[in-house]
């Protein structure tokens, strides 16, 4: 084999064992993976009794969101309680702070609101 056609099947094999831009070396990734969470759906200043409906939304590389809603873990400080579909009902007093958090993938987001006066 010629030094130029070597030349050439080594380039070809670096080409084919080094990482594209962007991806983990070692790492076989099929899509899109989970860079952060976001919270959305409460006011600044929320009402005590009230269930307002929070979404979590997931940032995924390659520029990538999804609705990740019904697949987060929920939970709430003491001023709110949260079921499994992110409906937030606060439950704390007056000038208090509420905070729900969406978790997946050991990634969170959080969205806080303050409690209302009565």
């Amino acid at each position: 084999m010629g030094s130029g056609r070597r030349l050439t099947v080594i380039f070809l094999l670096l080409a084919l064992l080094l990482p594209v831009s962007g991806q983990i070396p070692g790492v076989i990734s099929s899509g899109p993976y989970l860079l952060s969470i976001s919270v959305s759906g409460l006011p600044a200043t929320c009402t005590n009794g009230t269930t307002y409906p929070a979404t979590a939304t997931g940032h995924y590389s390659q520029s990538a969101t999804r609705n990740i809603t019904s697949v987060s873990a929920w939970s709430c400080n003491a001023n709110c309680s949260v079921d499994s579909s992110g409906n937030v009902t606060i439950t704390g007093s007056p000038s208090s702070n509420v905070v729900a958090t969406a978790t997946l993938q050991g990634k969170s987001g959080n969205q806080s609101c303050t409690v209302g006066p009565l």
